[in-house]
């Protein structure tokens, strides 16, 4: 495949990459289990404000999820992973983080119903010191830690060399406020 200034080539990293049809490849790190992404990775819009999203109010140091209580950003979040990086939702878990222990089935009922989550990806709710309101905030988790290193490496690699694509980081950080 020819590189271009448009798209990132995710078979630079891991400790080994295997080479699948459709542009696909699986990417290996050591005591990781491996997963099977686009090679090419095409700079958009949309890859643009999920990456500045996901850095404003997720976390991909070590372990991968993103928290928000606005459940159009984690539609956004879900959606974009699996058109961009082909991670299907049943990939990603969920754990409530709640105020108020009492609401944590009704807060439980409502993500399930606006994510089309199911209930067997869920942790338990967890008890936070924020106060959040009866549906309190979602955590969406994927476990998969190798996930972190892909995500750090198309984050680093994307060029923000045109105004535009500016437009779309600050897009993406500012709805992560």
């Amino acid at each position: 495949l020819r590189k271009n200034k448009n798209s990132i080539d995710l078979s630079a990293i891991g400790d080994k990459v295997i080479y699948r049809e459709n542009n696909l490849i699986t990417i290996y790190f050591k005591n990781k289990r491996p997963i099977t992404l686009p090679r090419l990775i095409k700079i958009s819009p949309e890859l643009i404000e999920l990456l500045y999203l996901f850095h404003g109010d997720g976390h991909y140091k070590n372990k991968f999820h993103f928290t928000k209580k606005n459940p159009e950003l984690h539609k956004f979040v879900l959606e974009q992973f699996k058109t961009i990086f082909k991670i299907p939702k049943d990939l990603w878990r969920a754990r409530i983080l709640i105020n108020n222990l009492e609401f944590k089935d009704k807060a439980k009922d409502y993500w399930i119903d606006k994510l089309n989550l199911k209930e067997s990806r869920f942790y338990n709710a967890s008890k936070c010191n924020l106060n959040t309101n009866e549906r309190g905030n979602l955590r969406i988790i994927i476990d998969n830690t190798i996930i972190s290193p892909i995500f750090k490496y198309v984050f680093y690699k994307l060029n923000l060399s045109t105004n535009q694509r500016l437009l779309h980081a600050l897009n993406g950080l500012l709805d992560a406020e």
